[in-house]
């Protein structure tokens, strides 16, 4: 409990309320993230299997955010 981990978030949780990070094949649940995001987490509970982690600092997605553009749609008037 307490301590500090930089990880990779690589999967959701069955809920999809958390993503998964693993720790020398401990299962962590950090929320707010998602597969691919890097972030600093402390572990805030330990439980049989498994922990929760909370971020502490937010790293780079290794994807690119995508620019959300409006849609548009086009009408024919004939």
């Amino acid at each position: 409990m307490g301590k500090e981990y930089e990880v990779d978030i690589t999967e959701m949780s069955r809920r999809g309320d958390a993503g998964v990070a693993k720790i020398e094949g401990f299962v962590i649940f950090v929320a707010n993230t998602k597969p691919k995001d890097h972030v600093k987490i402390t572990i805030t509970k330990i439980g049989s299997g498994y922990a929760v982690g909370e971020v502490v600092k937010s790293g780079a997605s290794t994807t690119p955010e995508t620019p959300v553009t409006p849609a548009t749609t086009e009408t024919d008037e004939e």
